[in-house]
């Protein structure tokens, strides 16, 4: 992993708990909603793993495999509001 990575993950997890400060005890459902900052082409699966890394880095879930849903999906651009939403909601049991 890069400096830069090791870095953005460090950062976000220290974010993310200190906004959470809890763990989720079961499986969930993730859903994020990716906003560009312009038009170019991007693989939308790049985006997936780094975001699992820092739930599970700031102690949202014990381990990304808890994530036994997942929906991900382009918003349109805005460089003013680029980033990640990222919804999180208890999953049912998978039969």
């Amino acid at each position: 992993m890069s400096y830069d990575y090791r870095k953005w993950k460090a950062d976000n997890c220290q974010k993310l708990y200190t906004q959470n400060g809890f763990m989720l005890p079961s499986a969930v459902e993730v859903e994020l909603a990716l906003v560009p900052p312009d038009n170019r082409k991007r693989d939308l699966d790049n985006y997936i793993k780094p975001v699992l890394d820092v739930l599970q880095g700031s102690g949202v879930v014990e381990n990304d495999c808890m994530v036994k849903r997942l929906n991900v999906y382009w918003k349109k651009k805005s460089k003013e509001a680029s980033g990640v939403t990222c919804v999180i909601t208890e999953c049912p049991p998978v039969e």
